[in-house]
């Protein structure tokens, strides 16, 4: 028995053509959620004494599966899926919910670092090339241990008028200050990160931004030398390592 139709149309720039979600309720109590040749099941369960609404739809032949306690809660996750296939997104049905525990449950753990998830991906993958066979925390230990003092953590834009207060206090040039404000402002603003995280990447992609000549751009990498260096005398940085603006490349485009 079809128990209601909705509406909902085409990708964005196609002509509209509207279509409709139908809900067939079997007798058995299942219910089919269909959008064109796409279709999801909700199957009423029993748990622990409570009844459980499964979600199961197929992607690539394999089915996926997902429960909720509220059967309306059920449907609408069963609408998203039929909409998903139907606009050929099927990957993004392959996420189930221990796959989106898990992406929350990593978000959280980076969002007190201000670290995005794909950038901490990347530069873990990078470190597991560099150290082969040696595990990431061990080399990280063996590190921390060789400082001897651990790294006061701080943003790129907290430093950057860190360093324009002290060399104001030093008697500094009118211009110079201004330079300070004005070049390493838009760093600070642009890279929203603990100066100790940013890497050669992150410079040089910035540098490239800025779509400026080879000598503006000089200039630029030049501040950031003395932006880093400054880090490193106010323990902000390792003392005896180098940092990510000795290494960036002067030659970006």
């Amino acid at each position: 028995m079809v128990l209601y139709d909705s509406c909902t149309t085409d990708k964005p720039g196609s002509h509209p053509r509207k279509l409709r979600i139908s809900h067939i309720e079997r007798p058995s109590g299942i219910v089919e959620v269909r959008l064109g040749s796409s279709s999801a099941k909700v199957y009423p369960a029993r748990n622990k004494n409570r009844t459980v609404y499964q979600v199961a739809w197929h992607v690539g032949g394999r089915r996926y599966r997902t429960s909720y306690t509220d059967k309306g809660k059920a449907i609408a996750r069963a609408e998203l899926a039929v909409k998903k296939l139907n606009a050929g997104e099927a990957q993004v049905l392959s996420l189930v919910n221990q796959d989106r525990q898990d992406y929350l449950a990593a978000r959280r753990l980076l969002t007190p670092h201000q670290i995005d998830l794909v950038h901490a991906i990347k530069d873990y993958t990078v470190a597991l090339k560099l150290l082969k066979n040696v595990p990431l925390l061990t080399a990280v230990q063996t590190y921390a241990k060789s400082q001897g003092t651990s790294l006061t953590p701080i943003l790129a834009e907290a430093l950057v008028q860190k360093l324009i207060q002290t060399r104001t206090e030093d008697g500094a040039s009118e211009r110079y200050i201004a330079d300070l404000r004005a070049r390493l402002g838009r760093f600070g603003k642009a890279v929203q990160k603990p100066i100790s995280s940013i890497t050669t990447q992150d410079l040089d992609a910035w540098l490239r931004s800025l779509n400026i000549n080879p000598r503006n751009r000089r200039n630029f990498r030049t501040l950031l030398v003395a932006l880093f260096n400054f880090g490193r005398e106010q323990g902000y940085l390792p003392k005896h390592l180098t940092t990510a603006a000795d290494v960036s490349h002067d030659d970006v485009r």
